[in-house]
């Protein structure tokens, strides 16, 4: 009687196993929005540069303060700045998922390098005045 119910309980048969293809139409899934996600945070760092570029531009000869807006703010800097930043962290936060904190430290590096550009532009405007 034991042997009858042994042969009863046996396990179902995994149809991941049978079906390879399943696995892999599921992998290249997540590929696909990794890929939409990289491309989202690359959309947003252009944005997000383009758009101190733009300032930088309307503002050749006066310093660009860290804390507030700028003297002369070129048309749509705000949004392009705002849409930019979301853009950027969204890409960066979907990525997680796939390449852990490296997909994290490029939106800090993005933030970094517009820092570096400020600090450049108005660096050569205090070297200029002084000499």
């Amino acid at each position: 009687m034991f042997a009858d119910e042994q042969r009863e309980v046996e396990e179902p048969e995994q149809p991941e196993l049978k079906n390879p293809q399943g696995r892999i139409s599921m992998v290249s899934g997540m590929d696909v929005f990794g890929w939409i996600a990289a491309v989202v945070g690359a959309v947003g760092a252009v944005l997000f540069i383009a758009s101190l570029i733009r300032t930088i531009r309307a503002n050749p000869d006066t310093r660009i303060p860290f804390s507030r807006n700028p003297p002369v703010t070129p048309a749509g800097f705000i949004a392009m700045r705002s849409i930019g930043a979301g853009l950027l962290v969204f890409g960066g936060v979907a990525l997680t998922n796939a390449h852990g904190t490296w997909s994290m430290i490029v939106v800090v590096g993005v933030v970094l390098v517009t820092l570096a550009v400020n600090t450049v532009h108005n660096h050569r405007l205090t070297v200029t005045a002084n000499h």
